[in-house]
């Protein structure tokens, strides 16, 4: 299980699949995803607690928000490689 924090506009990778949130607030969060050679973008709302299993089997859960900062839980498969990818 891996907890982290994701800023609006900042973006994980899931193996060969980009995810940026695009937005976040007390109740929700908005993010696209979307292969990057060349996939069709997806936009995806998570409510608070909600469980989505998004690309290679990931778990995916936002818990908490603050301001533009969403608090994440993922539960990647073991032989799944997520990182986040930093801004620049």
């Amino acid at each position: 299980m891996l907890i982290m924090t994701l800023d609006v506009d900042q973006s994980l990778l899931i193996e060969d699949v980009q995810l940026r949130l695009t937005s976040a607030n007390a109740r929700t969060i908005m993010f696209s995803m979307a292969k990057l050679t060349g996939g069709r973008e997806t936009n995806v709302v998570l409510q608070r607690h909600q469980i989505a299993v998004v690309c290679y089997n990931v778990r995916f859960q936002m818990i908490s928000v603050e301001g533009q900062t969403a608090r994440l839980v993922l539960e990647p498969p073991e032989d799944v490689q997520v990182q986040k990818m930093e801004l620049n």
